[in-house]
């Protein structure tokens, strides 16, 4: 399985509402239960402090890829914590 930290690379996900977001992606994590993305909107959504970051799950449909927000609080903490053991083998 492959994880890798990101240098603030952006990507667009357009949200169930049709509005386009873009992100800097944190970080990718690979877990059992399938890829991550660990990413953080731009311009931050109402509500967000300037710590936090979003999970999202890859799901390959139709020959295509699309990102799905993790609500699970148990696979965020999983994706979290592959992620600080990423971040304390880098320093």
């Amino acid at each position: 399985m492959f994880s890798k930290l990101h240098n603030e690379e952006i990507i667009t996900l357009t949200a169930a509402n049709g509005e386009d977001i873009d992100f800097k992606i944190i970080a990718s994590v690979e877990l059992m239960l399938g890829s991550y993305l660990i990413a953080q909107p731009v311009k931050l959504l109402d509500g967000m402090a300037k710590d936090e970051a979003l999970v999202f799950q890859k799901k390959v449909k139709f020959g295509g890829v699309n990102y799905e927000i993790v609500m699970d609080d148990r696979t965020i903490d999983k994706v979290f914590d592959k992620y600080n053991k990423m971040l304390n083998r880098r320093y």
